[in-house]
């Protein structure tokens, strides 16, 4: 089970923030996929994927996103056709 370095539970869709990131840094804030013996994986807001060290981490988690919530948006959104 990983963990953030508040003890949280990271859990899919939660928004983290890496701690070593500076202010300007595109992946300072990103969301939580799945953690491996090594790392935290994570996707940025831009599409990007990438991993963070969990040894040593300052990954904090920041916020939730509620993936049930976004589906029933989905389900009930209707695409205009071009």
């Amino acid at each position: 089970m990983a963990k953030d370095i508040n003890g949280e539970t990271l859990n899919f869709g939660d928004i983290i923030r890496n701690g070593w990131a500076g202010n300007r840094n595109p992946h300072k804030i990103t969301m939580f996929i799945k953690a491996t013996k090594r790392f935290f994986n994570w996707i940025a807001l831009d599409g990007t994927q990438g991993q963070t060290y969990r040894d040593n981490n300052r990954v904090e988690k920041v916020g939730e996103l509620d993936l049930g919530a976004w589906r029933a948006i989905a389900e009930n959104t209707k695409l205009e056709k071009d």
